[in-house]
């Protein structure tokens, strides 16, 4: 257990398992909604307000992830998601699924400095978010065609664990500044553009 511990495998988990389990809970949000009867302007109504919660407290959580143990609020924070499998209604559906995105967008910056602050380059790391991503959409086709479409939240929860498993093995040195990065990774600023127009995509 200690090789693992702030291991380049760590800081995969924790990355690539991010980027995945975000893919896997909102690409295909709009079709499993509609496959179970909702109307489009009821859909448009979730994906709308989980948008406009995230980006009302999102300071929130970032103040949060300051003051206390960041690896502890993720974690708890993070299970929370549960609670969108059994939801029924709109109402409950809108507050769950928008519960879930303030955590995943709220913990998006400190993932992103923890994975500045590694002993890695940030390049080599950041690599894993796009393969996750990209990965997470696809399992999730997969899985509504050939399992069943709750089964994406299903695993959704045990690729969250696994998330859960590498940050809390990692130990980045939070003292490291942004300015020292570029000077041993040139890739760095490329890498930072690129998971911004990511974000915004």
């Amino acid at each position: 257990m200690k090789r693992f511990r702030n291991s380049y495998l760590s800081y995969f988990l924790m990355y690539s398992f991010y980027y995945l389990s975000w893919a896997l809970f909102s690409a295909l949000i709009s079709v499993y909604l509609m496959g179970k009867g909702f109307k489009a302007s009821e859909v448009s109504i979730v994906v709308s307000m989980s948008f406009f919660t995230s980006m009302l407290t999102q300071p929130f959580i970032g103040k949060l992830n300051e003051r206390k143990d960041y690896k502890i609020i993720d974690s708890v924070l993070f299970l929370i998601a549960v609670a969108f499998m059994l939801s029924k209604s709109l109402i409950m559906i809108t507050l769950t699924y928008s519960l879930v995105l303030v955590v995943l967008n709220g913990v998006n910056p400190i993932l992103e400095k923890i994975a500045t602050a590694s002993p890695f380059q940030y390049g080599k790391i950041r690599i894993w978010g796009t393969v996750g991503y990209a990965l997470g959409s696809q399992f999730a086709g997969i899985l509504y065609d050939k399992v069943s479409p709750s089964s994406i939240f299903i695993v959704f929860i045990f690729t969250v664990l696994l998330c859960i498993l590498g940050l809390c093995n990692t130990e980045p040195d939070m003292s490291v500044t942004i300015k020292k990065l570029y000077e041993h990774d040139h890739s760095y600023s490329f890498n930072l553009s690129f998971s911004l127009l990511q974000e915004q995509l």
